[in-house]
């Protein structure tokens, strides 16, 4: 090799190093400055929902976390560690300085207190060391604090609902107002706040973004300060007073949830008619409770007792609502897995002018009704009118025009003189024929119910950025219902396609050495 040759290789090597030297430090500088992370799980487990990017792009003063963990945590709390770093630095990234993110040692005492100050408390925690098996105390909780306000995750236990528990909080502490949810108490309604309330569930929830008040409809007085009215499971007729003031709180511009019941069901399967006129007030906005009970193929399983014996069956009146008949256009529901509505009724939709109806979850192909007298005993066959897709959730919305029209208020309105006629802004209605599905047994065993009211809550009240951050953990897988003979035949291929597989696999392997063995004899 020459010396022209020695220099030019030796030019070579040097600019290649400093190639490399500067791609490396590109890369260096990108991986600090941008963040880039795939999730590749179908409902996006792992990344962040673009409804909280927007929030924390969208943060205009600083927000602190402040992540009070143990250092020594057992194994399987662990992980649960390493997915709040994680999320926490994707919340970083996005919230363009506005985030401020601490991990502090609760086991150094005055940290420890100031996470008690904070509601976080002190838990027990299993741990196996060295053959042994001991319980040591330590915190799993965190704390979000903007200004003068705070809001605490005491206990991180369920990293599904993480982003969401993060998100609301963030939202919470840095709404310029606490929006308030009304529910209407005092016509034979489950009880909101007590030692027999049946919304707990539902109401704890709430609480974590809004504040939730009890309404006494015939009052009115605390509607003023209502911003969405839920009237759940009425069974009493509303006097003209409680009519007069859930109308003009329409009419006013307040957004409402009807659950309304034309059938309750007690104990013991018998099936009562409640003595409510909404059906009546809501034949104003065109849309109706029917009077018939829905039972449909796609349904939930029943847990029953007889005698000492406990079974569980497929309940055809328990009807499960699947995303094949869901509005996919609807944030509320588009992303969810299914909703279940225990002993419901179907809606009687009559179109009036001014108002938009969207049928935002229908039944199956294979639903029907049964009229009165109702059997709903779960060991007698199902039988009814068959009715396929029957509408069963429906949004109204547009202008409203009083109930109380060109009738007499003068004997029962307190205030006829601020009486609003028709509706200065578009109103919303949710309608659903079934309040049930919101009490806490059904809410427990059917998750997808509260993410479908919070959902609803959320949308009418707040806005839809919490809705697909709540809905992305719930997936329903539904299974393909096969005939007989498509069940049959996977029978028989599970049963005996391997051993045919072996059997040919043998036959074909002998047949090779045979051949293999002849060809060598030549």
């Amino acid at each position: 090799m020459d010396y022209k040759d020695k220099n030019l290789k030796a030019f070579s090597s040097k600019v290649t190093f400093l190639l490399i030297v500067i791609l490396g430090g590109i890369l260096a500088y990108a991986s600090v400055h941008f963040f880039l992370r795939a999730d590749l799980t179908e409902s996006k487990q792992y990344a962040i929902s673009d409804s909280t990017k927007k929030m924390l792009r969208n943060l205009d003063d600083l927000v602190n976390v402040r992540i009070y963990f143990s250092k020594q945590l057992p194994p399987d709390l662990m992980r649960i560690e390493s997915y709040v770093r994680d999320i926490l630095g994707e919340y970083d990234a996005y919230a363009k300085g506005n985030l401020n993110i601490e991990y502090l040692d609760p086991g150094k005492s005055s940290v420890a207190q100031e996470a008690q100050s904070y509601g976080i408390p002190q838990i027990q925690m299993n741990v196996y060391t060295k053959d042994k098996f001991e319980i040591q105390n330590g915190y799993l909780g965190l704390t979000i604090l903007y200004e003068d306000k705070f809001e605490t995750i005491p206990i991180v236990e369920n990293v599904l609902n993480l982003e969401y528990d993060l998100s609301s909080a963030i939202l919470k502490v840095t709404a310029s107002e606490v929006r308030t949810v009304g529910f209407s108490q005092g016509n034979g309604e489950p009880e909101l706040i007590g030692r027999d309330s049946e919304f707990e569930l539902l109401s704890k929830n709430l609480l974590q973004n809004y504040s939730v008040i009890p309404v006494d409809l015939a009052e009115g007085n605390s509607l003023d300060t209502v911003n969405t009215l839920i009237v759940a499971g009425v069974k009493n007729e509303l006097d003209e007073n409680a009519l007069y003031n859930l109308d003009q709180f329409i009419a006013k511009g307040g957004d409402v949830i009807f659950l309304v019941d034309t059938v309750n069901v007690n104990e013991g399967l018998i099936a009562e008619k409640p003595e409510h006129n909404l059906n009546e007030f809501l034949e104003n906005v065109g849309v109706q409770v029917g009077s018939d009970m829905v039972l449909d193929h796609s349904n939930e399983h029943a847990s029953f007792n007889q005698g000492f014996v406990n079974y569980i069956v497929p309940y055809p009146f328990w009807v499960k609502l699947i995303p094949q008949f869901f509005d996919e256009s609807s944030p509320v529901v588009s992303k969810l897995g299914s909703v279940v509505l225990p002993w419901t009724s179907a809606l009687e939709i009559s179109e009036k002018e001014g108002f938009d109806y969207a049928v935002l979850a229908t039944t199956t192909e294979r639903s029907m009704t049964q009229s009165e007298p109702f059997n709903l005993n779960p060991e007698v066959a199902a039988a009814g009118d068959s009715s396929p897709k029957l509408p069963m959730i429906a949004l109204i919305s547009g202008s409203y025009t009083s109930f109380f029209k060109d009738k007499d208020i003068n004997g029962f309105a307190d205030s006829s003189d601020d009486f609003v006629e028709t509706s200065l802004s578009p109103v919303r209605i949710f309608v659903v024929g079934n309040s049930d599905f919101a009490l806490d047994r059904f809410m427990r065993q059917f998750p997808q119910n509260r993410a479908f009211l919070m959902n609803s809550i959320d949308y009418l009240t707040m806005d839809e950025s919490l809705i697909g951050i709540r809905s992305k953990a719930i997936k329903f897988r539904e299974i393909k219902e096969l005939s007989d003979s498509e069940r049959m035949m996977i029978k028989f291929l599970g049963v005996w396609l391997m051993p045919i597989l072996v059997v040919i696999a043998g036959g074909l392997r002998a047949y090779w050495i045979r051949k293999v063995r002849a060809l060598k004899s030549f």
